[in-house]
């Protein structure tokens, strides 16, 4: 078995064989199936490609992508070029349990440091604990929650989850350089993710309440029909925010969404008191993206979900940092439901 990054349309369609084949048609970057398209990606540097081989087949793959969730505001990237995403994670059911997702991490990371980039986030479904104990082994700290973000129409082969159950991700943020200090504005509700600045190689500064610096806020809105899973992006945090989130959480929910996340910028003061004004409109926490925003500004996560009181055994995170997390967001007291816009 070699470790190695791809370089041909042949191992392109291999790669493309290996997904379809393990997971079907369940990735959500549909050009994960397109060979041609991969491996353009690839040479665009878009994305970076690391497959395990045997033979003429293709049994692993990981790859790093920038944009960071390939989320775009008036065709520029809204996460930072110093941040990756790493994902698109498969192992074929017979090469699995011999160490080749750790390989393919172990690669990948090695890429994303000699790259310049200060780290790279994974999403980990909470149905199965590994490629969380990979995360966490080459140094990565859990930073976020998603109750419920994955729809059940999806299964995990071998899990033992109550299937009336929606899954959670876990987000581990894998740094690989120092972040530099920088302001952190942590409303009610928030205040533990100042235990994971440390772990995570960052140093932040608590920034105490303040008015808005502008009247008008900006928020780019994106949504997968096909997932009921939606997600709000402020670019500039105004003082009519709470009015402007309340009113697309509304049109969501209205239109079939059963997960939002709402992605607050962590370097405004006026965030920093908003904690009640939010809870009210039925979000509760999700977590942090340090680095996440270009200019080095972290990401405040917060999550509105149909079901809002999932069972906590059904969320199985790894020890440490990964269950101060859980707790810490099933803390929060859930709401009765979603306070539409009057």
């Amino acid at each position: 078995m070699d470790i190695q990054r791809l370089h041909s349309l042949d191992q392109a369609r291999a790669l493309a064989d290996c997904m379809y084949e393990t997971y079907g048609l369940t990735f959500l970057r549909r050009w994960v199936y397109e060979p041609a398209e991969i491996l353009e990606k690839n040479r665009k540097n878009e994305v970076r490609s690391y497959i395990a081989v045997e033979g003429s087949a293709v049994v692993g793959h990981l790859a790093a992508m920038v944009p960071a969730l390939g989320l775009t505001d008036e065709g520029q990237p809204i996460s930072a070029p110093g941040l990756a995403e790493v994902g698109l994670s498969v192992v074929r059911p017979q090469a699995r349990r011999r160490g080749i997702q750790g390989e393919l991490a172990m690669a990948l990371f090695a890429d994303v440091y000699d790259r310049g980039q200060h780290g790279a986030i994974m999403k980990c479904v909470t149905q199965h604990t590994r490629s969380q104990r990979t995360a966490m082994a080459i140094g990565g700290v859990p930073t976020a929650l998603a109750l419920g973000a994955i729809p059940r129409w999806v299964v995990y082969e071998g899990e033992t989850q109550d299937p009336n159950q929606p899954i959670s991700t876990l987000t581990v943020y894998v740094p690989t350089r120092p972040l530099p200090a920088a302001p952190l504005a942590l409303p009610e509700g928030l205040g533990w993710i100042a235990d994971l600045v440390d772990p995570a190689g960052a140093r932040r500064l608590p920034l105490a309440p303040g008015p808005a610096r502008v009247q008008s806020s900006r928020i780019l809105t994106d949504w997968q029909p096909d997932r009921q899973l939606a997600t709000l992006h402020v670019s500039a945090v105004g003082a009519d925010l709470i009015e402007r989130i309340d009113e697309r959480l509304a049109y969501l929910a209205g239109g079939h969404m059963d997960h939002i996340t709402v992605y607050l910028p962590g370097d405004e003061p006026f965030v920093a008191g908003l904690g009640p004004a939010l809870a009210a409109l039925g979000l509760r926490p999700c977590g942090w993206l340090p680095g996440y925003l270009h200019g080095g500004r972290d990401a405040l996560l917060l999550q509105w979900s149909r079901n809002l009181a999932p069972d906590p055994a059904q969320v199985q995170v790894v020890d440490g940092l990964a269950q101060h997390v859980k707790q810490a967001i099933f803390a929060a007291s859930p709401r009765p439901g979603l306070r539409l816009a009057s």
